[in-house]
């Protein structure tokens, strides 16, 4: 093997490079995780949609707008299971590498209350993907 001597453009153009691999994997995972997470996403807007429509149609007078939510009182609107084979470990990373120190709680959330974390880490998962393609 032969001893290579880099100087310091070279360095930098090496760091540059790695930087820039860096961000395109962050970029795909995030992309991926959320391809993986819009369906569900729009199948728990579309659930909460149909049954908070369904379940004030049945509950309010005709004419009168009681202005009280039809929700449970731990708030939870409707009970939405999200099976853990859904999330691969590469999309669990980029969640939890959202959010830093409470990334772990995050993804603990995804599964013991996804009608209201989900939508939430779309919404982030969207945010960071755009500044992150801008700082591409």
């Amino acid at each position: 093997y032969r001893n290579m001597r880099k100087n310091q453009h070279e360095e930098n153009l090496f760091r540059c490079e790695d930087e820039r691999f860096e961000i395109d994997m962050v970029v795909d995972t995030n992309a991926a995780t959320l391809k993986r997470l819009e369906p569900i996403a729009e199948e728990i807007a579309f659930l909460a949609d149909k049954f908070c429509h369904a379940n004030y149609q049945e509950n309010a007078p005709i004419g009168i707008e009681t202005g009280e939510s039809s929700e449970g009182s731990d708030g939870n609107i409707f009970q939405y299971v999200l099976d853990r084979r859904a999330l691969t470990n590469i999309h669990l990373h980029s969640i939890a590498r959202l959010y830093g120190e409470s990334g772990q709680t995050m993804v603990d959330l995804l599964f013991t209350n996804p009608a209201m974390a989900v939508p939430i880490v779309v919404r982030r998962l969207k945010q960071k993907d755009r500044e992150f393609r801008k700082a591409r």
